[in-house]
């Protein structure tokens, strides 16, 4: 699975945590996804400044403390989110005709998660070890008629 050699390194519990709760809208330091085991050139790519937008309330930084930051350098979630379903070559489809950033951000992590899963299927019958604590099986797989 050459596509996926940059994930080898990401904690996958916590990358499934993010895209199921990811709604889009934060800006969170690259360390966030560099600590989560994505290469630091990967991150870079969706790095930049973050600029408030005066008298727009969605445009608006708001800092944890609830004070409004002018600027912010980080890594926009839905951003990050849209260019990993790209790199994956998940389906995008659908998330690509979502309007709103939640909703975009929850289809493109859902995405993310089908390819991911089915790399894992795949890494669990080439390797034959440990194949419960590689992959959880899907209801989708518990029906399959294949090899009865």
């Amino acid at each position: 699975m050459n596509k996926l050699r940059f994930l080898k390194n990401v904690d996958s519990v916590k990358l499934r945590e993010w895209l199921l709760e990811n709604n889009g809208h934060g800006i969170r330091k690259p360390s966030f996804f560099t600590d989560m085991g994505f290469p630091e050139s990967f991150v870079q790519r969706f790095t930049r400044i973050h600029r408030s937008v005066r008298g727009d309330f969605k445009e608006t930084i708001f800092l944890p403390d609830g004070t409004i930051a002018k600027k912010l350098r980080g890594v926009f979630d839905l951003d990050f989110v849209r260019g990993l379903a790209y790199e994956l070559k998940a389906d995008t489809r659908k998330a690509d005709s979502k309007i709103g950033r939640a909703f975009a951000a929850a289809e493109y992590g859902k995405a993310c998660i089908t390819v991911l899963d089915d790399v894992a299927v795949i890494e669990r019958t080439d390797s034959h070890e440990d194949w419960d604590k590689v992959a959880p099986v899907r209801a989708s797989d518990e029906k399959s008629d294949v090899g009865r």
